[in-house]
């Protein structure tokens, strides 16, 4: 049977594991478990698979442009958030001119 270390606290079979627990589970994993084993690294793809599909599915049911690309697009957006956020981070922050008093500016009535 597949072995997994729990990352997170999770309800596993109608039993509550705690991080770090070392578990047996013979289900799909999720991103909840991490798998220790061969056997456990081939249930985990599968997961991702049946994942994928099912995304795949639900973006074809509901839109008629192209599933892959838009699967392509929802995986990296993490990445590019990332980048913006640390792109924006090392930028200096300017103080907006239109909060800023100047000496000949007309005084506010």
């Amino acid at each position: 049977m597949p072995k997994y270390l729990v990352k997170e606290k999770s309800l596993i079979g109608n039993e509550l594991f705690e991080a770090g627990a070392l578990v047996d589970y013979d289900g799909l994993p999720a991103e909840n478990l991490e798998p220790t084993c061969d056997a456990g690294r081939a249930k985990y793809q599968e997961y991702l698979e049946s994942n994928a599909a099912r995304v795949r599915a639900m973006a074809s049911a509901n839109s008629g442009e192209d599933v892959d690309k838009m699967l392509a697009c929802f995986q990296a957006m993490p990445a590019m958030i990332s980048d913006a956020i640390a792109a924006a981070m090392a930028q200096p922050v300017k103080p907006s001119s239109k909060h800023s008093k100047s000496a000949d500016a007309d005084p506010l009535v």
